[in-house]
């Protein structure tokens, strides 16, 4: 992956985002293996061994792992935008009836956990 957290811009957030969506819902182009968590609930884990799951992901990124763990503290309405906008992947009009709110304040909150991030990863 080209973008690292030293790219703080929010270009580079929208890019860390985009490939953070793509790592939890089916992995990379080189990806193999199993999700090792879900962006739905904390307490998922992966199959214990010899169980096969249906779903493929990527082997992880140190730099996608750092991006989880902030969506991780973030308040659940904005790191549930961030699921249906960048996981989910489902048109404007559907992300807002999801989240039961209106397509700008998609926008908005989409927005605000850009910021958020930004200046999380920027802490570390």
């Amino acid at each position: 992956m080209s973008t690292h957290i030293s790219d703080i811009s929010m270009d580079g957030i929208e890019r860390l985002l985009q490939a953070w969506g793509e790592w939890l819902s089916m992995g990379t182009k080189t990806g193999d293996g199993y999700p090792r968590t879900s962006p739905l609930h904390h307490s998922w884990m992966p199959p214990s061994p010899g169980m096969s799951p249906a779903m493929k992901a990527s082997r992880g990124d140190r730099t996608l792992r750092v991006l989880h763990s902030a969506i991780g503290i973030m308040s659940m309405r904005l790191a549930n935008t961030l699921v249906v906008v960048y996981v989910q992947r489902v048109p404007p009009s559907e992300q807002a009836q999801r989240l039961q709110c209106g397509e700008s304040t998609v926008r908005a909150r989409v927005r605000e956990a850009k910021l958020k991030l930004r200046a999380a990863l920027a802490a570390r």
